[in-house]
């Protein structure tokens, strides 16, 4: 089986004294690169250029910007190799970089890179890429969303790098060496395969079930006045998906609405160039007993992510989601009573 290997075919996996040989084919890159992500990279080295910091072009993950204001967020890694699920912002001020008061070091959005400690001594896989993509189709298959004899049309993409088995948990860091094998091009089915014990360590199908909202109904009916009663308070977001940091909405029974996004809160005691919070505030109003929409009176910044333009209300946990089934992780978010900052459970 040839598979797509960090962007190389690889058609052998030869062990020898226990050292892995990857016999490599010629290059193949199916992503189409649009002129917005060219622009959005060559921004990215030259902010990275002007400001004194080695710039890794593979590593790029995204680039959020305004006219003054640009996030740059670098994937992770670590002796070479990926860190799967953690990016590092780079926060750029007027084409300077933000910097933290002491000892004057860049600020880093997203948490600090992972202790070595944190990571095995052994960076060498004893399972073969094509057992992992083995483990990956069987799942896929005993899944009741995907056919059982489920067949990806390209061959799978399969990457090794470390994976922590503590992620969104308030543990300290465990990294495993693990493979990571998702379809050509695609997001969904992803597996975390341990690339030393073949054990499925993550799988996500991709797919987001959540009861389907009612019908529109005008916002004067009871429905829409129950929902705003019970909608109204503070309510509390996790780090989630492509947003690294915790966000906070308060919702008013008047239809107003603040959000208030930690995206790296400046130390107390300390004095920083900028606070570290972004806040946005708007109106909002309820299209049904399920679902609310949000608008901002507040342009973008280039520091935080976009506010969700509408958000659904799940009656059987009480809780909000700021995303629709199957668009990528359902965000969720919980009640805060009587809160003044962000709850130290959600940072």
């Amino acid at each position: 089986m040839k598979l797509r290997y960090s962007g190389v075919a690889v058609t052998a996996f030869l062990f020898a004294s226990s050292a892995v040989v990857l016999a490599q084919g010629s290059t193949s890159i199916n992503a189409q690169v649009t002129r917005e992500d060219a622009d959005d990279a060559y921004h990215a080295m030259l902010l990275f250029r002007e400001n004194g910091i080695d710039f890794d072009n593979d590593a790029l993950s995204r680039v959020v910007r305004d006219a003054h204001d640009t996030v740059v967020w670098m994937r992770s890694r670590f002796a070479g190799l990926p860190v799967f699920d953690h990016d590092i912002g780079y926060s750029f001020s007027n084409r300077k970089i933000d910097r933290q008061p002491d000892p004057g070091k860049p600020l880093l959005l997203g948490g600090p890179p992972p202790a070595a400690s944190s990571f095995p001594i052994d960076h060498r896989p004893d399972i073969a890429p094509e057992a992992a993509v083995g483990t990956w189709l069987a799942k896929v298959r005993s899944e009741a969303t995907f056919a059982p004899d489920y067949e990806p049309p390209k061959e799978p993409d399969v990457v090794l790098g470390f994976y922590d088995l503590n992620l969104g948990t308030e543990k300290a860091a465990e990294f495993r060496l693990a493979w990571r094998v998702l379809p050509a091009g695609g997001a969904y089915p992803i597996a975390v395969v341990d690339a030393k014990k073949g054990d499925l360590l993550r799988f996500d199908s991709g797919v987001r079930s959540a009861a389907a909202p009612a019908a529109p109904q005008a916002e004067t009916t009871p429905q829409a006045e129950t929902t705003v009663e019970t909608l109204a308070g503070t309510w509390a977001g996790r780090t989630c998906g492509d947003r690294k940091y915790a966000r906070q909405l308060t919702l008013r029974a008047d239809g107003s609405f603040d959000a208030t996004d930690y995206v790296a809160p400046c130390p107390r005691g300390a004095t920083c160039v900028w606070s570290g919070i972004v806040h946005r505030s708007g109106t909002w109003r309820a299209r049904n007993a399920g679902l609310i929409e949000l608008f901002s009176d507040t342009h973008a910044s280039g520091r935080a992510q976009s506010l969700p333009a509408a958000m659904g209300f799940d009656r059987s946990t009480g809780r909000l989601h700021e995303a629709t089934p199957g668009a990528g992780p359902l965000c969720e978010y919980i009640r805060v009573k009587d809160a003044v900052s962000a709850p130290a459970d959600v940072k």
